[in-house]
């Protein structure tokens, strides 16, 4: 099982368009070599090279992480992560768009930088120690408050080299 963080943009209607356009034809298949639990697979290497065209999660718009958050859901169920994992990132994504600070001015934004964070956080945590990964459906709202002065700052530091 790999855990390693994805942009959910890969889950948006562009992401899903530009990986559907960059499948190779069968003139065109290139592989490529990747080793997971000690056994080699080949991938077209299309399959396995980030798209130069990924946005970060921080800076989608807040429909395509509405969008992206499902289509994720609905990838990581089909195959096969534990339920209790999905449970957990589908509790988290609900607790977003449902969270108070998006009433906020720049709350989005915030939103939107606090996931891509605490989400990495939690997918790091799994290849450190599974016994002991956080509860990531619990806001931490101190940190969401930390990540809304980190953007405030370098929006004021930005609008004064203006």
């Amino acid at each position: 099982m790999n855990f390693e963080y994805c942009e959910l943009w890969y889950f948006t209607l562009e992401g899903c368009q530009v990986a559907q356009d960059s499948l190779p034809t069968s003139s065109e298949d290139t592989f490529a070599i990747t080793m997971t639990k000690g056994l080699a697979t080949l991938h077209p290497v299309a399959s396995v090279q980030a798209s130069g065209r990924a946005v970060k999660d921080e800076n989608l718009t807040w429909v395509q992480f509405l969008h992206a958050q499902h289509g994720f859901i609905q990838h990581i169920s089909k195959y096969g992560w534990p339920s209790s994992h999905v449970q957990a990132l589908s509790r988290f994504f609900a607790e977003l768009q449902s969270c108070a600070y998006l009433a906020r001015s720049n709350g989005k934004h915030v939103v939107l930088a606090y996931q891509a964070r605490v989400r990495r956080e939690w997918m790091d945590s799994f290849k450190r120690d599974r016994d002991s990964v956080f509860d990531i459906g619990l806001i931490n709202y101190e940190l969401m408050e930390s990540i809304g002065r980190e953007i405030q700052a370098r929006t004021t530091a930005s609008l004064q080299c203006e």
